[in-house]
């Protein structure tokens, strides 16, 4: 992948309402960071290309900057050409275009108002471009503007002093607007048994399935509170000091949401019991989704754990069993079509299998793709392709308007317009994360010169139901492999509950050790969207259990 920089600076301001000091940040991505892989490419009279991000809930915009780098096409008028800058369908600003400047990459710096800020974000630049003052053609090559995806957005964030309910949660520790890394602290007694560490496993196993594909780190830390966010674990018996008082009236799995006594800015999500017992419950009941999730404090009564996982069952794993339809790999159909006055695009959909799939010396798995797309006089120069992991796998050309008359096919009284490929992908680039990309290259309408019409929008949609059948493949891997861990957290991804593995800790386990292990455990849960709850935890005088296997 491309390297990417962002930086991140803090700072404080103290809340004239309550006195709390709000803590503030300065965060710097790149549009490649938000999505636009090679930046955006404007063609015609006009066409806009957009970004999107979010903004967490427990933050608020208090200015933003644009820096955006970008290239003109020399032959444009700059009395009639223009870009556009607009945030949520508000006009931010409008940048003329130089006569001195056109052809060479350029920067402007643009404020963002910060009222026009939401949760979710709509960043767009439209570009209006024309090369002469009589009669053009929409289409002309000359006709183009090329954002850079260097460009970069920088938001002065200010933190927001959420209340002490649980029904927030997962917030203020992982909040889906936010796709930057999942960054948390997990604090223990001086000596944490190794009954807590399992509980905290159980919770960085929650925190690792919300991460997905962010990624997660936690830091452990013995006795200390953090100037941050934390996940406090506790028992009667073990506890860390600033807690003495609290537990000890605890007498059922509980969890509490509390203020941080040192940082009044922050919270602390308190997960107790009377006994390590209990507190495994109070952590498998949050992950599981079984606690009550309301007010500061909850305690759980009952506790009923869903039947044991399956072999490759990982809700992010797909079934293999059978084929697999594009209708799996996203949300909504709408995902699969794209639309304007000319596409030069893809869709982008992810597959995640588990590593073991054997491909070596294998077959070809069988591709079936369904498409539609606007024909006109111009679509024969249109190509289609599907990509497996950025290798070409298949590439067709369209037909123009009389090409797809001619080639009409009545069906159950009329007529259908679909085309349809079968193709086979070399089974051995299949990988364990894997993208597919359906590229769309349509023309739009050629119009000529001299013609006031508007131009056609034209659209391109893959059929939810084609797909890739990947049911020949058996499982078989040769172990160990660091790359089959990495990727798929195997071997141990296996099972999504982690139900055969088994931890092996230190005696007197360092903070740095405690982390690698919660870590671990994050990890293999982010890969398979369930939090690990049913692994084994042991010392290094209880390892004799685990046998020979």
């Amino acid at each position: 992948s491309t390297p990417v920089t962002s930086s991140e600076a803090s700072a404080s301001l103290t809340s004239p309402s309550t006195g709390v000091i709000l803590p503030a940040r300065t965060t710097e991505r790149s549009l490649l960071m938000l999505g636009a892989e090679h930046g955006l490419t404007l063609r015609g009279t006009e066409s806009e290309g957009r970004v999107e991000f979010g903004v967490r809930q427990d933050e608020v915009v208090e200015s933003a900057t644009l820096n955006l780098e970008y290239t003109l096409s020399p032959a444009l008028l700059p009395q009639l050409s223009h870009l556009k800058v607009i945030l949520n369908d508000q006009m931010v600003q409008t940048i003329a275009l130089p006569q001195s400047q056109l052809g060479k990459p350029q920067n402007v710096q643009i404020a963002l108002d910060p009222r026009y800020f939401a949760d979710y974000n709509r960043l767009d630049i439209r570009f209006v471009g024309h090369y002469t003052l009589e009669c053009e053609n929409p289409s002309h090559s000359s006709l183009w503007a090329q954002v850079s995806n260097e460009s970069r957005l920088q938001l002065h964030l200010r933190q927001v002093k959420l209340p002490n309910n649980l029904a927030q949660l997962p917030l203020p520790f992982f909040d889906p607007r936010d796709t930057s890394k999942v960054q948390s602290h997990f604090v223990f007694s001086a000596t944490p048994s190794t009954g807590m560490l399992k509980a905290a496993g159980t919770m960085a196993g929650w925190l690792g399935a919300k991460a997905d594909f962010r990624g997660s780190h936690i830091q452990a830390l013995h006795n200390q509170l953090p100037e941050a966010h934390a996940v406090v674990l506790a028992s009667a018996q073990d506890f860390p000091d600033f807690l003495a008082e609290t537990v000890k009236g605890i007498q059922a799995p509980t969890l509490q949401l509390i203020e941080h006594p040192q940082h009044p800015a922050y919270q602390l999500l308190l997960v107790m019991g009377k006994d390590t017992a209990q507190l495994e419950v109070a952590a498998q009941a949050l992950a599981l989704g079984k606690a009550v999730l309301t007010g500061n404090t909850t305690t759980v009564q009952n506790l009923e754990l869903p039947e044991p996982r399956q072999a490759y069952d990982a809700p992010r794993w797909h079934n293999t069993q059978r084929p697999i339809e594009f209708a799996d790999l996203v949300s909504s159909p709408s995902e699969l079509q794209v639309k304007g006055y000319a596409l030069n695009t893809s869709i982008t959909t992810y597959l995640r299998v588990p590593p073991d799939l054997f491909t070596w010396n294998n077959r070809n798995l069988p591709v079936h793709l369904h498409y539609r797309y606007t024909p006109n006089e111009a679509s024969s120069h249109g190509r289609v392709a599907f990509l497996l992991n950025h290798n070409l796998v298949h590439s067709s050309p369209l037909e123009s308007t009389k090409e797809s008359k001619r080639s009409f096919l009545p069906k159950l009284g009329y007529e259908n317009d679909q085309k349809s490929h079968k193709f086979y992908v070399p089974a051995e680039w299949l990988a364990a994360s894997n993208r597919l990309d359906f590229e769309v290259q349509l023309p739009g309408q050629e119009q000529g010169s001299c013609l006031s019409q508007i131009p056609v929008e034209v659209r391109a949609a893959l059929d939810p139901k084609s797909s890739i059948d990947l049911s020949g493949l058996p499982h078989y891997i040769a172990l160990p492999d660091l790359q089959a861990y990495t990727q798929g957290g195997f071997p141990f991804s296996r099972l999504a509950d982690l139900r055969e593995t088994t931890v092996v800790m230190p005696e007197q386990a360092s903070p740095a050790s405690v982390g690698a292990y919660l870590n671990a455990i994050a990890h293999i849960s982010g890969i398979t969207g369930y939090p690990g709850t049913r692994f084994q935890l042991l010392s290094e005088k209880e390892a004799e259990k685990i046998g020979n296997s």
